[in-house]
């Protein structure tokens, strides 16, 4: 339906982020061990993460009020992880979404899962 090409610019930034993440096997390495233990994390607190095994984790809600006032409440913490609610996906299954990278430290995972937990007890989600 639609067709328009990427500029040249976007393409060589594009190739030049892949040859760099293809010469520097760390940086998949720190992606996967973060998404692990930040998954495993919220499942042992008491979320569900759909069984997601990528560096994008879900974290269900359910009730669209509590999914924005959750989200609202991550934001006052200082966390952006976005809403995704109906009609995006089936009434009474909100989440948030938490994107997961490289670079984040343990520290700043586990700042963000005390917090996390935290809002789902207030919320009374976990």
């Amino acid at each position: 339906m639609f067709s328009d090409s990427l500029s040249p610019a976007i393409v060589g930034g594009v190739v030049g982020s892949l040859d760099f993440i293809k010469n520097h096997p760390e940086i998949r390495e720190n992606l996967k061990n973060n998404y692990n233990f930040f998954n495993s994390e919220l499942r042992k607190i008491g979320f569900s993460t759909f069984n997601s095994t990528t560096q994008i984790v879900p974290l269900f809600v359910g009730d669209d009020k509590k999914t924005m006032d959750f989200f609202r409440e991550l934001f006052d913490y200082g966390i952006f992880a976005p809403v995704v609610r109906w009609p995006a996906v089936p009434k009474k299954t909100g989440r948030i979404r938490f994107s997961i990278m490289a670079i984040h430290t343990k520290e700043q995972i586990n700042k963000a899962l005390n917090i996390i937990e935290k809002v789902g007890k207030k919320l009374k989600i976990i």
